[in-house]
């Protein structure tokens, strides 16, 4: 319970939210601002202490499944940027995510999966630009609990 609420107030001088839904789910929301420059997949210094940090609550999970998930605003991504859309955007940015916390904070990977949903799941208004940075940004659930696998033949 103590290095929860430690975590917690870490996590917030770094922006992330963290919620949990009556599903038991945990949704934890790190802004792209913290993580990636704009267009970009490199994670920022700033982003990498944020993911060693969430990696630790997930660490502290380690029954739960991770579905990492990017986000975009509704403005097209621009000529010089490496992606046709936002969805790849999105989906790099996610799958950026994952890579660093599988390889620089130890989190399984078999635990991880990738989502990209683009600019079609808002939590703001895409018409100002603080709708539009809330919008950007990666959500990293905690599902329920990992099932045996079901092998078909």
């Amino acid at each position: 319970q103590e290095q929860f609420a430690r975590l917690q107030r870490e996590l917030q001088q770094h922006q992330v939210q963290i919620q949990h839904l009556q599903d038991e789910s945990t949704v934890i929301q790190v802004p792209a601002e913290v993580l990636f420059n704009i267009s970009s997949i490199t994670i920022k210094r700033s982003g990498r202490e944020a993911l060693k940090l969430v990696a630790e609550l997930l660490n502290a999970y380690p029954d739960r499944l991770i579905s990492v998930e990017g986000h975009s605003d509704a403005v097209p991504v621009g000529r010089e940027s490496p992606y046709p859309s936002n969805w790849e955007l999105s989906s790099a940015r996610a799958a950026a995510a994952v890579r660093f916390l599988q390889h620089n904070a130890m989190v399984d990977p078999a635990r991880m999966m990738v989502t990209g949903y683009s600019a079609y799941r808002p939590v703001a208004s895409n018409d100002t630009p603080e709708g539009r940075r809330a919008n950007r940004r990666i959500e990293i659930m905690l599902v329920s609990e990992r099932k045996g696998r079901r092998v078909l033949n």
